[in-house]
């Protein structure tokens, strides 16, 4: 952050773009987690039907 402070962006500007990178970056994790549980879900699903018949 001392960087950008030199070339004359604000200590706020920089934390606001942070905070907002870190926020996408958990939005992406958690939509990835439930799209492969769903996925695995969908897959287990459809091997138990398999298997009955």
């Amino acid at each position: 952050m001392a960087a950008a402070t030199l070339v004359g962006v604000g200590v706020g500007y920089v934390w606001k773009a942070h905070a907002a990178m870190a926020t996408i970056q958990l939005f992406t994790g958690g939509y990835h987690v439930i799209t492969k549980v769903a996925i695995f879900a969908r897959d287990l699903a459809r091997t138990r039907l398999e298997s009955k018949w």
